[in-house]
């Protein structure tokens, strides 16, 4: 799986570089219930 199956893309890059976040994680919500939610990234599975 790669960050850009998750729905990343160039806007969100773009808004990563300018509010200067380069270590911020990027994963997406797959599931959710009720308060929890899974998410994922392109590191871990």
């Amino acid at each position: 799986m790669t960050i850009n199956d998750l729905g990343y893309n160039e806007a969100i890059e773009k808004y990563r570089k300018t509010e200067q976040r380069p270590t911020f994680g990027i994963g997406g919500v797959i599931s959710e219930h009720k308060d929890r939610y899974t998410i994922k990234n392109d590191i871990a599975e």
